[in-house]
């Protein structure tokens, strides 16, 4: 069975979040009189193994927790119950889209610094 029409919802609810990160980073810069050039430059390419390992997990970790949902890739108790429709997975495309980036940081935050 085909999801297109979840997978957008699930999409949309991730990046709708992510935009919503962004502005308040952009807002939070000019504020602080930094450039909007700037300031995308900085919470993109900032050269911290935090913001990299943020960028991974914004990517892998939403799209697995999408498939964990709408494709059912894995079979968990709990998860292969929910019914898969668009506002479900809007909602749960925005909650990995905050959630993820966030327990990447912490995690690489306690890996050992590597010279």
């Amino acid at each position: 069975m085909s999801h297109k029409s979840e997978w957008f919802s699930y999409i949309l609810g991730a990046l709708l979040t992510l935009a919503y990160k962004y502005a308040r980073y952009i807002y939070a810069s000019k504020k602080a009189s930094v450039p909007m050039r700037q300031a995308t430059l900085e919470w993109f390419l900032e050269p911290s193994r935090e913001n990299g390992v943020s960028w991974a997990a914004s990517i892998g970790a939403v799209w697995v927790c999408g498939s964990l949902y709408i494709d059912k890739a894995i079979q968990f108790t709990g998860i292969t119950e929910l019914p898969v429709i668009h506002s479900v997975a809007f909602t749960l495309g925005a909650l990995a889209e905050q959630t993820a980036p966030a327990i990447a940081k912490w995690i690489a935050a306690k890996l050992p610094k590597q010279d």
